[in-house]
């Protein structure tokens, strides 16, 4: 099954690649060219020049052939936006000669703001509306701090600490580049989490909670992760974590297997490697391109660790324009993960952040391995800015939205050996989803989606999402 669903993705690759190799004939002919002679930034008052410079395939003295200036430019230009440093960047040629000057003008965000934290702690806003009941309590709220671009070097430092449903406080810090090529970077994370209540079981594919007086379970945990950009679009990673997981005997009692043998602590360090290929032209909405991402991940590495679980998972998402203000685009994601046998707060399946089938938000669907197709076509509604004088900075005065409609597709399948009665409902079988809905996008990366699903147990709903579904 996870087979098919690898050529049906490969399938979707293909037509693309092709169709961007196709040239007409007079394209090819046309040898005209223009030489840059000079590269001029504008905008960039705390941003450091080669961080911009590190974004570009163009160099003073380069020789551009006409034909290939147009996409060369856009290509430039949705790079160094993806850096989420600017609000926008324009790329302009000066000059009508043959030799000519680029000038890059962006506007830069804001880089350091404290932001109020009113976070749900359930998985999505559907399940925290529908089958929470709205309830208020179980809202995480406090403070999220945040100070991007960190010496004008793209470095982010990021303080959470929130109470609520949750008690939590991490710390991120984000290099980067270490290294005059700008090439190898480093994120160093810690954090702790406490909860009064927690999810102990899956029952008829829905979480089952349990609440106690006092804090039925910490975790505490840090990670160390380096990064590799050999090219503008290639990305590495590797990160080694350490995982200290206690729960209440309470919860232990209630599901034995929540760490398995019914045991209340969980220590074990996680080695993981991941790599990305991201040719999307912008990141948080992609309308052209394409995405691929793999990951090896092995839990436990030590014989004293308490978790055994090696898992490969690998993603990929196509993006295509029809014209005439059509889109089209198409994702999969497969995951394997080895031992059939997992403790219950480790193993993942479907329902879980982007990974769900349209019409199944409310469900979880825990399984070893699983495979995911999801797909739509949309149209652009219209595209505008609008400018509120009223707000106190220039930087968010000007707020861009687009308002797309859309109908979706998806499809799914997991895989759970254990045969678990509160999970049997969904697992092993084929799942569908899809509807009809709307996706607003405006800045600082926010997208709302309204859409509303049908499942295959004829089940429907209005859902409601903060991003992009692909």
């Amino acid at each position: 099954m996870s087979f098919k669903f690898f050529i049906l993705f490969i399938s979707l690759l293909v037509p693309t690649f092709i169709s961007a190799q196709i040239h007409s004939p007079s394209e090819a002919c046309d040898t005209s060219f223009i030489v840059i002679n000079n590269i001029k930034l504008e905008g960039n008052k705390r941003t450091k020049d080669r961080i911009i410079l590190r974004e570009l395939s163009i160099d003073p003295g380069d020789t551009i052939l006409k034909k290939d200036l147009e996409p060369l430019l856009i290509k430039t230009r949705n790079r160094i936006f993806n850096t989420g440093l600017f609000l926008k960047a324009d790329i302009i040629l000066i000059g009508d000669s043959t030799v000519r000057e680029l000038e890059i003008v962006v506007k830069e965000r804001l880089f350091t703001y404290p932001l109020p934290i009113l976070s749900l702690a359930d998985r999505n806003f559907n399940e925290w509306w529908h089958t929470r009941n709205h309830d208020l309590s179980r809202i995480d709220y406090g403070i999220n701090f945040i100070k991007k671009n960190v010496r004008g070097m793209n470095e982010t430092l990021r303080l959470k600490v929130n109470a609520g449903f949750s008690t939590k406080a991490e710390l991120t810090y984000t290099f980067p580049y270490l290294d005059l090529k700008q090439r190898i970077g480093l994120v160093l994370f810690a954090g702790i989490i406490q909860n009064k209540k927690i999810p102990y079981q899956t029952l008829e594919n829905e979480l089952a909670f349990f609440e106690g007086k006092n804090f039925v379970r910490r975790r505490i945990t840090g990670s160390l992760t380096l990064s590799y950009r050999r090219k503008f679009y290639e990305f590495h990673s590797l990160s080694l974590g350490f995982f200290a997981n206690r729960i209440s005997d309470s919860i232990a009692e209630l599901n034995p297997d929540y760490f398995l043998n019914q045991r209340v602590r969980q220590n074990y360090l996680d080695l993981k490697y991941t790599f990305t290929y991201d040719r999307r032209d912008i990141t948080y909405y992609p309308l052209n391109g394409f995405y691929i991402k793999a990951e090896v991940d092995k839990q436990g590495l030590l014989d004293a660790d308490d978790v055994n679980i090696f898992s490969v998972k690998t993603e990929g998402s196509v993006y295509k324009p029809l014209g005439k203000g059509f889109f089209v685009a198409a994702g999969s994601a497969l995951k394997y993960s080895t031992p059939s046998k997992q403790p219950y707060y480790n193993i993942r399946g479907l329902g879980y952040m982007k990974d769900y089938i349209s019409g199944y938000e409310l469900f979880v669907i825990d399984g070893s391995s699983y495979s995911l197709l999801k797909s739509n076509i949309k149209y652009r509604l219209f595209k505008t800015e609008k400018k509120l004088g009223f707000l106190p900075t220039e930087k968010i005065r000007s707020i861009p939205l687009t308002l797309y409609l859309k109908t979706y597709f998806d499809t799914g399948y997991v895989v759970d050996h254990t045969n678990i009665p509160g999970n049997a409902i969904l697992a092993n079988q084929w799942l569908w989803g899809g509807g009809a809905g709307f996706d607003l996008v405006t800045y600082y990366d926010l997208v709302f989606r309204f859409e509303y699903s049908i499942n295959k147990q004829l089940q429907t709903g209005l859902f409601f999402s903060l991003k992009a579904a692909i």
